[in-house]
């Protein structure tokens, strides 16, 4: 399990876990050959780490996740998180800690970016990056810990299987229980029991290792710039879903399990605020459109591989 404990700045905890005992009879066969890795995100260190909220949590997937992380990033009083961290590990409920600040540079190198990339968004795109690329197992499955599942129910094996056989299939998540019917409206099919659409969400994503710890992250699409702070950087779910639209790549959302974002309401008062500048040329990008091209010449020039022309 990959637990990030943070404080307010980023007000999310990300952690990755196991199964309960009685789930994990099948172990040897089943969690070693997949090798997933779960994270979770939580708003209160605290209560993130707490025993009974970790067993609840990785228990409510009914699967035997094999390696158990904690992830630390954005904390004031790091001496009291490691010392809660050391506990988690002791009692079993992890098998060790990551300090994104330090993971962070490794991280940037295997996702193709340096830290001038994230520049003011770096809260809400390095942990994610760190989850990315620290992930040993074939798998990696992040849930925010403001999300939980209406119900248990054993989802992950199928997104698995299902991800293995269709190559376009990139990603998958339950539904999104606070916008009912959106995945239905926004799906280009019906691939029973999945919807099949083209977006990404950080809240909650289930993908290949290989795929997510690549450097992907430096492309652009314009329909990437409906995600939360475009006109101040890129945050992460809107750099996977440009790779996804270049490489017409799919998410698939599964039918019979929902999820809540308890602060799905509220996340916005955390953004990034854009100077005035930013403010001014994103409303001039969109206002004169060969301003856009030409702005956005350069990026498009190294996705071809080309070099810059020098004058």
């Amino acid at each position: 399990m990959h637990l990030k404990l943070s404080n307010g700045r980023d007000e999310e905890c990300h952690d990755r876990g196991t199964t309960p005992d009685d789930l994990q009879p099948n172990r040897g066969s089943r969690a070693q050959d997949r090798g997933l890795l779960h994270r979770l995100l939580g708003g209160h260190v605290p209560r993130t780490v707490g025993p009974e909220v970790l067993h609840e949590r990785f228990a409510a997937h009914l699967y035997p996740f094999t390696r158990r992380v904690i992830t630390i990033n954005n904390v004031d009083d790091k001496p009291d998180v490691f010392r809660m961290a050391d506990a988690a590990v002791a009692r079993g409920d992890c098998d060790e800690y990551v300090v994104v600040a330090d993971a962070l540079p490794r991280a940037l190198e295997i996702c193709g970016l340096q830290l001038r990339d994230i520049g003011r968004v770096l809260p809400f795109t390095n942990f994610l990056l760190v989850t990315v690329a620290t992930a040993s197992a074939e798998y990696v499955l992040h849930v925010a810990g403001d999300v939980y599942l209406d119900r248990p129910f054993a989802w992950v094996d199928g997104g698995v299987a299902k991800l293995r056989d269709n190559p376009h299939y990139f990603t998958m998540a339950p539904d999104l229980a606070d916008y009912p019917g959106f995945a239905e409206r926004t799906a280009e099919r019906f691939d029973d029991p999945y919807w099949v659409n083209r977006s990404f969400s950080d809240q909650c994503f289930l993908g290949a290792t290989k795929s997510f710890a690549a450097p992907i992250y430096s492309q652009w699409h314009p329909a990437s710039n409906r995600y939360p702070m475009t006109n101040v950087g890129r945050i992460f779910e809107a750099r996977v879903d440009a790779h996804m639209q270049n490489h017409d790549l799919l998410r698939l959302t599964d039918s019979r399990i929902t999820y809540h974002h308890q602060s799905h309401t509220t996340q916005g008062s955390t953004y990034v605020k854009p100077y005035l500048w930013q403010r001014a040329a994103i409303s001039m990008r969109y206002r004169v459109p060969w301003l856009g091209r030409k702005a956005t010449a350069p990026l498009r020039r190294k996705q071809r591989g080309e070099h810059p022309v020098v004058r």
